[in-house]
């Protein structure tokens, strides 16, 4: 068996650490999975606008990744994770409010089912809105992941022992 990894901190850290990057594989998972899936069966977008959905995903977190990662090794680790982990709850709130419950909290569309069956173009130009609510609910998703996801893999190596290090 290989030797057992420790932290420097008594491993509440590298818990800590471990339970943000769960949180952020969730959401990525929940990006890529329950909002192009949301965007398909529920508001009829067809695959160009699935995939502008899931390019805007990919290049905020790449943006925002470099961002991370870079300035992070100059002041500090621990507000990036918590400002990523904000960015994304910001994003599912933004997706569940914004688009989900057919717009009746973001939007304001009243309750009742007629004035919902007014008419055709109405209910186009909702879609079209509660999609703008998915495709910002993307973007704060991709911030969140990409300024997680740079910074924790240093703070893991941060908050082990030399011994457990790799040799530049």
């Amino acid at each position: 068996l290989a030797p057992r990894a420790r932290s420097k901190k008594g491993g509440r850290s590298t818990l800590v650490l471990c339970v943000a990057g769960m949180a952020c594989n969730m959401v990525a998972s929940l990006a890529w999975g329950m909002l192009l899936s949301w965007a398909r069966d529920l508001l009829l977008i067809p695959g160009p606008g699935r995939d502008l959905m899931a390019s805007t995903y990919q290049f905020m977190m790449a943006a925002t990744l470099l961002l991370a990662a870079h300035t992070s090794d100059h002041t500090g680790r621990c507000w990036w994770v918590v400002g990523g982990l904000c960015c994304s709850a910001a994003g599912l709130l933004t997706a569940a409010c914004g688009a989900g419950f057919q717009g009746q909290l973001l939007l304001g569309v009243p309750t009742a089912p007629a004035a919902l069956a007014a008419g055709d173009a109405e209910q186009h130009s909702l879609q079209l809105l509660q999609y703008g609510y998915l495709q910002l609910a993307s973007c704060l998703l991709g911030m969140g992941t990409g300024f997680m996801y740079g910074t924790m893999a240093a703070a893991v190596v941060d908050h082990s022992f030399p011994s457990n290090q790799a040799i530049n």
